[in-house]
């Protein structure tokens, strides 16, 4: 009890959320992120009633991608971002 296990964070602007969030390493693949997301959600429409969500995901993480794909997201583009001491392709999914 008390562990961290994930997180959340969130932008609001004009009735838009831009979301990021993860779970610690040792917890993913394992079946959680769906309840974990859907959860986040659910506090995002209750809190904040945002009429859209976006969010940015490294392009080789296909097991996120594939979990934002379940709860509704889809890809809206793919780009270049600088992170971690190199570039990598990004994918911003919406929903």
């Amino acid at each position: 009890m008390g562990e961290l296990v994930g997180f959340l964070a969130c932008t609001m602007s004009a009735g838009v959320a831009q979301i990021g969030l993860g779970l610690r390493p040792d917890r993913t693949g394992r079946g959680l992120g769906g309840s974990f997301l859907s959860a986040a959600i659910d506090w995002l429409d209750g809190r904040f009633a945002p009429r859209e969500l976006t969010l940015a995901v490294a392009a080789f993480n296909q097991r996120a991608i594939t979990v934002y794909e379940r709860v509704g997201f889809r890809t809206v583009r793919t780009f270049r971002h600088r992170t971690n001491g190199a570039e990598w392709d990004f994918v911003e999914m919406r929903r």
